[in-house]
């Protein structure tokens, strides 16, 4: 989908989102990580600060404008809260380059949810992903990223319900786009209300499932979706963004500090 920088901007500006609480926390080096909102995103080594920056904002901002759209995401409106997702992200410079339904017949199967996310990254990435990615999932675990964590679930749970966006973010050497990302997007229920305790990719025994619209019949299947970030729309947009954004940046991003 194609749009003027014009119309960006208006989309932009034209959204009615609600303020958080104030300043960012972001990860800084090399490889990192950081929680945004209810997703978890690895960076590799060579996306420099900005380009973290820019996708950690750009994506925040989606998921600001879909869960401001549709709180009820997980209340019979998860196709609707994907598509606004997935809208805000192509009026922000993202474009999709591949989309892939995994099938999932049994969840509960790989004991807890992070144990499932680590088998279906490893079937997706690359070699050079899959060990940033993993340490990341593992990093959540540790409690000096107790904070970090605490917003992801508190962004992600819904009752007997969560959903969740998990990453990882390159530099693509040889193309204009200033990042490439591999995102999995999933939605868990769990038999009853999900607890404080344990953390939501801690639990065992969820059922996974995406937006209907995606669903082949008799599977349970994750969205895998591959996004790559125009750098020239986005450098014309990025000031807009972090103005529409004000606080939400200081409740929805956290770095996690990787172990």
């Amino acid at each position: 989908m194609s749009f003027t920088i014009d119309e960006r901007i208006a989309y932009i500006r034209g959204l009615d989102i609600n303020k958080g609480p104030a300043a960012p926390s972001a990860a800084q080096g090399d490889e990192s990580a950081s929680v945004v909102g209810g997703s978890a995103l690895s960076f590799l080594a060579g996306v420099n600060n900005q380009t973290k920056e820019d996708v950690m904002y750009s994506t925040c901002l989606a998921q600001v404008v879909a869960d401001n759209k549709y709180p009820g995401r997980l209340r019979g409106q998860e196709q609707q809260w994907y598509d606004a997702y997935v809208d805000a992200l192509q009026h922000l410079g993202w474009s999709i380059r591949e989309f892939q339904i995994t099938d999932i017949r049994d969840a509960s199967a790989y004991r807890t949810v992070d144990h499932l996310v680590l088998v279906l990254a490893a079937a997706r990435l690359t070699a050079g992903e899959l060990a940033p990615f993993t340490k990341t999932i593992e990093s959540l675990r540790d409690a000096r990223n107790a904070g970090a964590l605490g917003v992801f679930d508190k962004l992600a749970k819904n009752d007997d319900e969560a959903g969740f966006q998990l990453g990882v973010a390159s530099h693509p050497e040889s193309s204009k786009d200033a990042a490439v990302l591999k995102l999995g997007v999933y939605t868990y229920k769990a038999p009853h209300s999900i607890p404080a305790s344990p953390p939501l990719l801690r639990i065992r025994g969820a059922q996974g499932r995406i937006p209907r619209r995606m669903l082949s019949p008799g599977c349970s299947p994750t969205a895998q979706l591959t996004l790559a970030l125009d750098g020239d729309v986005y450098a014309q947009i990025r000031e807009e963004v972090v103005r529409k954004l004000g606080d939400h940046i200081k409740e929805y991003i956290r770095a996690i500090h990787l172990i």
